[in-house]
Order: structure tokens, then C-alpha cells, then sequence
């Protein structure tokens, strides 16, 4: 299920969740970008900066966070795309690489002593 942060559509997709009092409620723009994993950091700065008018400030940290790729998750997807499924194929490229190297060191080390004779 897609869930935007920054309420378009019912139910689940508005960010809607039950606190622990039961009550209903939306996510705050600030948590809103913790749980895209946005850097501490960029909760300030986009807090405090003139850059984006007040009246503005929510919709577009929202916006801001529904076009945005959870970092740490993306982070986690490419790691285990590396560690599993690319290196294990390039090992096994230079593997082979590596032996079709000693193979061709072989025979020209032979034909040299063949013509050596």
C-alpha cells in the first residue's frame, strides 16, 4: 500500500495512524521526514529558512517527503543488491579471468621451450 504524507485520498494513503490514546491523527511534517530518514539537519534548516514561506512551510515538507526515497531503506536494498547478487558474479568473472590468464601464461611459457629446443 502507497501511503502519501501529505494527504491525498482516504484512509491509509493521507498517513492517518491511531496514537496510543486511539486517537486519529497524521503524521507532523517534521516526522513525516524522520521516517523518510531525512538528516536531523535538514529538519532545521527547512524549519528555519526563509527560503519557503510560512504559509507554505507543511505542504511542502510533505511534498518534499512523498517525492522522496527512504535513504537508509534505499541504502539497505543496494547493499544486499552488491553483496549478493553482483559481487558473487564479478568473483566469479575474475575467477575465470584469472584462470584463463595462468592458462595462457602456461602455454606460451611451453611454446617458448618448445622453440628453445
Amino acid at each position: 500500500m502507497t501511503q502519501k504524507t501529505w494527504g491525498q485520498g482516504p484512509g491509509g494513503a493521507t498517513a492517518l495512524y491511531r496514537d496510543s490514546d486511539w486517537r486519529v491523527r497524521r503524521l507532523s511534517p517534521w516526522e513525516a521526514l524522520r521516517t523518510h530518514s531525512f538528516p536531523a539537519e535538514a529538519s532545521e534548516w527547512l524549519k528555519h529558512t526563509s527560503e519557503i514561506d510560512d504559509d507554505d512551510r507543511d505542504e511542502t515538507v510533505y511534498r518534499l517527503c512523498g517525492n522522496s526515497i527512504p535513504v537508509l531503506t534505499l541504502r539497505d536494498v543496494i547493499e544486499h543488491i552488491v553483496t549478493n547478487i553482483i559481487k558473487p558474479q564479478v568473483l566469479t568473472e575474475c575467477a575465470a579471468a584469472a584462470e584463463a590468464h595462468r592458462a595462457a601464461r602456461r602455454e606460451m611459457l611451453e611454446a617458448l621451450q618448445t622453440a628453445a629446443v
